[in-house]
């Protein structure tokens, strides 16, 4: 189909799987807009739901099983026409029982990083979000937390929604289904991978298609969530604001084809953000405060989620009471997370109330509120851990400019980013003073240097005293064969 647009305009088709293809439109205008509407009206399209905000256009129509989902973002000028053969979205039912029990949210214990999420609702069914590795002991876990918010002892899941195909989201699946296929009712899966994963896809592809021929044994629909649709599950309302089709074919990141979805759960907003990059979602210039959140799952596990300086912005709009940062305690404060720019901004900056790692399954009532003193505990658990990687500021005395081996120092970084370190020379004459030299770690790393190749010419005499100042942003651990660090902190 095609419609009369601006000359400016940019239109990029794309396969984003079997199942749907999409346009999308830069520089696009409301007249555009209008017109790719009206086309869809004059070719036999029924219209059949929209959504209006501020920033966001979203409109749903039908003919002959065929599905498009227009969305207009005006904050980015762009529109996107997502076709979908024999879409299943309209036909969507979900059947919401008798409230009996509380809402709940567990964050499920996992053997690494990964992600797995197990949501209750008010009729005793559950929502699970991705579910880990295909490790024993994540997949346990997963059941036994479906067991113990379960009263009938066979958990129905409502739906079992995998954010994308990294294996540290989807692989759960297949031993999950080896160990417990008979034991549960699953109802729903959803949704939406790419046709091909970019990076690593050898290695992944069995493993999706054992997933693909597991989920066919539930006897299962399966829907392929597509930006700006909505789905009431039982008592949650899942809205999703970004996904494959608008992301990943534009972005040499896998990370883009995770799902970005707001789910409403007994007055709350809870953000669910997979490994989403949030430069590649534009969410902030997508959604602007539509992104308040109460309860944010944090994206990629606190690595990496798109420009810093966007990021942040996305974390001042969000601004969660609450945090789920899907890694453990080690991870979030020694060895990644407090050195992301963007992540220690949301620790430092942004007032939270309360970040649940993942040392251990935590299970949360909703609506919920984070416990007094809550701030101040994950606060202590960001210096200690600051602490644990080591030291910012080192200073070395007694060093004499006469003496070469003085100036051999092994610098250690434990941290996950690459650090810069900073060096200044002090002598008995100020005058010889040197500063601003530096030097770089990689992470992981422990690396000899030479500090006098560092400083580059000394002025003072070769009997002169000298101690060095060593300065990071970070943690790091400055060790020398002879000497002893005279202070650090």
């Amino acid at each position: 189909m095609e419609f009369v647009l601006n000359e400016n305009a940019i239109c990029i088709d794309t396969v984003i799987n079997s199942e749907s293809t999409v346009r999308t439109i830069k520089n696009a205008t409301a007249k555009d807009y209008a017109s790719v509407v009206c086309a869809l009206a004059e070719n036999g399209y029924e219209p059949k739901g929209e959504t209006d905000t501020a920033f966001h256009k979203f409109r749903a129509y039908l003919k002959n099983g065929t599905g498009v989902f227009v969305n207009y973002f005006t904050g980015i000028d762009e529109i996107t026409v997502c076709t979908e053969e024999k879409s299943n979205y309209f036909s969507y039912s979900d059947i919401k029982g008798t409230p009996k029990v509380s809402s709940q949210i567990t964050q499920v214990q996992l053997h690494d990083f990964g992600m797995s999420y197990v949501i209750r609702l008010s009729d005793g069914r559950f929502i699970i979000i991705d579910g880990g590795w295909d490790h024993t002991g994540d997949t346990v876990r997963l059941y036994e937390a479906l067991l113990a918010g379960s009263e009938n002892g066979k958990p129905v899941i409502a739906a079992w929604i995998f954010t994308h195909m990294d294996c540290d989201h989807y692989r759960c699946i297949n031993v999950f289904t080896e160990l417990y296929r008979e034991d549960v009712t699953v109802q729903k899966f959803m949704f939406n991978f790419p046709a091909k994963k970019k990076n690593n896809f050898e290695r992944e592809e069995p493993h999706i298609l054992k997933a693909f021929e597991n989920m066919k044994l539930y006897g299962a629909e399966i829907y392929y969530p597509h930006t700006g649709q909505i789905y009431k599950i039982g008592n949650a309302l899942l809205e999703f604001l970004s996904c494959t089709d608008d992301t990943y074919y534009f972005t040499e990141d896998d990370n883009a084809a995770s799902l970005v979805f707001r789910m409403e759960l007994e007055g709350q907003i809870i953000l669910w953000t997979g490994d989403a990059c949030f430069s590649d979602s534009a969410l902030l210039k997508k959604y602007g405060a539509y992104l308040k959140s109460d309860i944010l799952q944090v994206p990629h596990h606190g690595f990496l989620s798109g420009e810093t300086e966007e990021q942040k912005r996305c974390y001042d709009l969000i601004a969660p009471e609450v945090c789920f940062l899907p890694v453990s305690d080690y991870h979030a404060y020694v060895l990644f997370d407090t050195y992301i720019s963007a992540s220690e901004y949301l620790m430092r900056e942004v007032p939270i109330k309360q970040l649940i790692t993942g040392d251990e399954t935590t299970v949360i009532t909703l609506p919920y509120r984070a416990p007094e003193g809550a701030d101040k505990k994950f606060k202590e658990k960001f210096s200690e851990g600051r602490k644990a990687a080591g030291g910012r500021v080192w200073i070395y005395s007694g060093l004499r400019v006469s003496d070469k081996e003085d100036f051999v120092f092994e610098v250690l970084n434990t941290a996950w980013s690459p650090v810069k370190v900073s060096v200044e020379l002090f002598f008995d004459d100020a005058k010889a003073l040197i500063t601003e030299k530096d030097f770089d770690i990689p992470q992981f790393s422990v690396k000899k240097v030479n500090i006098l190749e560092v400083a580059g010419e000394i002025k003072a005499p070769p009997t002169s005293p000298c101690a060095i100042r060593f300065m990071c942003e970070t943690g790091i651990v400055v060790t020398h064969e002879r000497l002893t660090a005279s202070y650090k902190i």
